[in-house]
Formats: structure tokens, C-alpha cells, sequence
């Protein structure tokens, strides 16, 4: 299943974002409101810990808060490594990213900032989403860049956080794997980008201006690629795209894509025609050669193929 950003305010009543206490899953604090009405009773936002361990724990769809918590922004780090989570420096989807505020972990000098990692651009800029204490609105998403002394506190949105504020590190959310994070989408730049567009303009004519950025013309041939191959046309370029795309890359001289039907299944297969008869590679079946029986499904003019 692809990753779902949240780039819209949490919606209304969602348990994930309801204190316990008021019949919701989150154990924070109500919601600030000196600057806004609260959203509805029980909300623990416009908060910033109340929002990220709603969303950290809303991504695995659990049911309840199962990770995180209600504590200083500044001290989610420590709490995540003790509730046994993964922690580190590079950004991964789902991620909850941690800041602490002043010269110590002590509320006193500043309590720090957490948000979540919507949407990875590169290694060094992501796409969060937030709450905020005191915060004017319930939630916004913003550009966060890495700046050269290796802190996350370069783009506009975190000017306030040059000042007093130190990047502690990510928070990996178990509920996402690896290879979602390394998945290319609107808005990812780089070499792998411009690498991507080479490969779909040697294959199929694509036309991709070759230019390292992944917008509506690559988003488009990949999703025309996935539906050339049957793969759900999201215009991700996840493992299961990119797997896809090596296989067309490395596919032998003279062989073609066959629709076949399977158990019932219509799958796209390599296949050769030799004098008249279709010879079709079998390691698809269960990533394994076996052999096999063809015959011809009339209702749906396709080749029907049985495992021996």
C-alpha cells in the first residue's frame, strides 16, 4: 500500500487527534486555544505533541496510541528509543523529527518542536506536517531543508527555529517500510530522477525533458508505464515500478509482453513466438521454472496457461 500524506487538518472528531480522556485514542494534552476556538471537545491540538503522536500512530492505523506520547516535545526522542523504536539522521516517510529547545532537555530554556514527515524530496528537504502551541491555525504542512552544519532548520516556515533550537533526529515510524521512503514522487529531485526519465525516453519515446525533477510529465509516464506492465497507475516510482522497469530494461532480444491468463488471474508475462507457437517464461508463477500446459481461452483470446 503506498503512503498517504496528510496535507489536510485532521478531520473532525478523529479519535487519533481526541484526548483519551475524552473518548479518543490520544494520551497529550488539550489543545491550546488562546489563539483559536478548539476544533471540537477533546482535541489535543493546536499542539505540536498532541498532533505527532496522533499522526505517528494514525499511519499504522493501530486503533490507539500505541507509541510516543504526552511529554515535552524535546524529550519524544529519548521516550521513542526507550519504547524500543528506531532512531537516525537520514529522513524516511512517517517519521516524526525532533527538535530540542534552549541548552537542555528542561522545559524551563524551551520545550522543542515535532512534526512528520509527509513526503521526501531529496535527502536533504522534506515536505512536514504540524501543530503548533499557541499556534494561530490547528495545522499546516511546510518545506524543511537541511542546512550545511547538518541542522534541519533552513526554509522559510522555521526562521523562529535559527535561534535556541538543535535537530535531535528522526523517529522512525515501524508502520513504513523502507522502500515506501525510497519511492521517487511529484516533487522528488536529483540524479535518480534525471535517471528515471532517460530510461522511460530510451524505452517508449517518452519525451521527458531530462531535468532531475519528478513533475506532471514524469508523473504521467509512470503512470503510463504502470498500466503498460499492470501495475496500480499511481505515478510512484516505488520498488515494485522500478523492479518492473529493470525487468523491460533486461529483457531479452525478441521477446515481448504476452497477456496471459493464470488460476483465474490475467498477468503480463515475457513470451517469444516460435513458428507459430507461444513459448512463455514460467518464473513468474512463483519465482520458480516449472513446467506448464497452454491452452487457448477462447472468452477471453488469450493464452491460458496451467502449472504441471
Amino acid at each position: 500500500m503506498a503512503y498517504m500524506p496528510r496535507l489536510i487538518t485532521p478531520e473532525f472528531k478523529s479519535k487519533y487527534y481526541t484526548r483519551s480522556a475524552d473518548g479518543g485514542y490520544n494520551p497529550c494534552i488539550l489543545g491550546n486555544t488562546a489563539k483559536m476556538a478548539r476544533l471540537w471537545p477533546g482535541a489535543v491540538i493546536p499542539n505540536c505533541v498532541g498532533y505527532a503522536t496522533g499522526r505517528f500512530n494514525e499511519i499504522g492505523g493501530y486503533g490507539k496510541c500505541k507509541w510516543l506520547g504526552n511529554t515535552n516535545a524535546e524529550n519524544f526522542y529519548a521516550m521513542a528509543q526507550r519504547q524500543g523504536l528506531q532512531v537516525g539522521t537520514k529522513p524516511k516517510l512517517g517519521a516524526c523529527m525532533c527538535w530540542m529547545g534552549g541548552k537542555t532537555l528542561k522545559g524551563a530554556d524551551g520545550a522543542g518542536h515535532v512534526v512528520i514527515v509527509e513526503k521526501i524530496i531529496n535527502d536533504t528537504e522534506v515536505v512536514v506536517s504540524q501543530s503548533g502551541w499557541l499556534g494561530s491555525k490547528p495545522f499546516w504542512t511546510a518545506t524543511h531543508k537541511k542546512g550545511k552544519d547538518g541542522q534541519w532548520i533552513e526554509g522559510g516556515d522555521y526562521s523562529w527555529m535559527k535561534s535556541g533550537y538543535t535537530f535531535l533526529g528522526f523517529i522512525y515510524n515501524p508502520a513504513v517500510p523502507d522502500s515506501e521512503s525510497d519511492a521517487l514522487s511529484f516533487g522528488s529531485t536529483g540524479d535518480e530522477v534525471r535517471k528515471l526519465q532517460n530510461n522511460l525516453n530510451m524505452l517508449y519515446n517518452a519525451g521527458l525533458p531530462v531535468t532531475g525533477g519528478y513533475y506532471e510529465m514524469t508523473e504521467k509516464a509512470v503512470k503510463n508505464f504502470q498500466k503498460r506492465v499492470g501495475l496500480p497507475e499511481t505515478g510512484r516510482y516505488d520498488k515494485a515500478t522500478a523492479d518492473a522497469l529493470q525487468k523491460e530494461l533486461t529483457k531479452p532480444e525478441g521477446v515481448v509482453d504476452v497477456k496471459v491468463s493464470y488460476n483465474g488471474e490475467d498477468k503480463i508475462l515475457w513470451g517469444k513466438n516460435i513458428a507459430g507457437h507461444w513459448y512463455i517464461q514460467l518464473a513468474d508463477f512463483d519465482n520458480k521454472l516449472g513446467m506448464a500446459t497452454v491452452t487457448y481461452n477462447a472468452l477471453k483470446k488469450i493464452p491460458e496457461i496451467k502449472k504441471k
